[in-house]
């Protein structure tokens, strides 16, 4: 029983885990 919110939380958690690993990359 996954809720849609549930898995657009996820979704933005791991979009904004990538765009910190991709920050950090540059500097």
């Amino acid at each position: 029983m996954s809720s849609p919110s549930a898995i657009s939380y996820r979704i933005v958690r791991s979009a904004s885990a990538a765009t910190a690993a991709a920050r950090r990359d540059r500097m």
